[in-house]
C-alpha cells in the first residue's frame, strides 16, 4: 500500500514538473490570425510589459540624441543604458516570465544584458559607430520579435 502511494506521488511530481517544464518553454500562447503567436496576459500584464518595451524604445531614442549632440557627454549616456540593464530585468513578476515562451524571454534578456554591455562600451570610450551599430543590432532583435509575436489579453 505505501509503494503504491509512493508510486502515485513519484508520477504526479513528474507530471507536474513536465508541465511546468512545457509552460515555461511554451508560455501562455495561440496562434494569431496574422501568423504571429499571441502571448496570452491579463490587461495589467500586458500594459506592465509595453510598458517595459516603451522605456527600452525611450532608451534608444536618448542615446541617439546624446550621440547628436555637439558635445557627448558620456557618463550620462551610459546611465541611459544602464538604467535599462538587467537591473530593470529584475522586477518582472514570475506569473508573467511563467506565460512568455522562452524564444521572447531570451530575447528580452538579451536586450537587456546588450544594455548593460553598451553602458560599460561607452564609458570605455566606444566610438559613436560602435554605439550605434550596437543599438543597431538590438533594434534588429526587437524587430523580429514584434514580427513574431503579439500580446492579447486573455478573456
Amino acid at each position: 500500500m505505501k509503494r503504491n502511494i509512493c508510486l502515485i506521488a513519484m508520477l504526479l511530481w513528474l507530471i507536474t514538473l513536465a508541465i511546468g517544464i512545457w509552460l515555461f518553454i511554451q508560455g501562455w500562447t495561440r496562434s494569431g490570425s496574422d501568423g504571429r503567436t499571441e502571448i496570452l496576459l491579463a490587461p495589467a500584464e500586458r500594459d506592465q510589459i509595453l510598458a517595459e518595451m516603451r522605456l527600452l524604445l525611450k532608451t534608444v531614442d536618448g542615446i541617439l540624441r546624446g550621440l547628436g549632440e555637439p558635445e557627448i557627454d558620456r557618463r550620462a549616456l551610459a546611465m541611459i543604458a544602464r538604467e535599462a540593464g538587467m537591473g530593470m530585468a529584475a522586477d518582472v513578476e514570475p506569473t508573467i516570465m511563467a506565460k512568455l515562451p522562452l524564444p521572447f524571454k531570451q530575447l528580452g534578456m538579451s536586450i537587456h544584458k546588450d544594455m548593460d554591455a553598451l553602458a560599460d562600451a561607452i564609458a570605455d570610450g566606444a566610438t559613436e559607430q560602435e554605439i550605434v551599430r550596437r543599438l543597431s543590432d538590438m533594434t534588429a532583435r526587437c524587430t523580429a520579435c514584434h514580427e513574431m509575436y503579439r500580446l492579447s489579453v486573455d478573456r
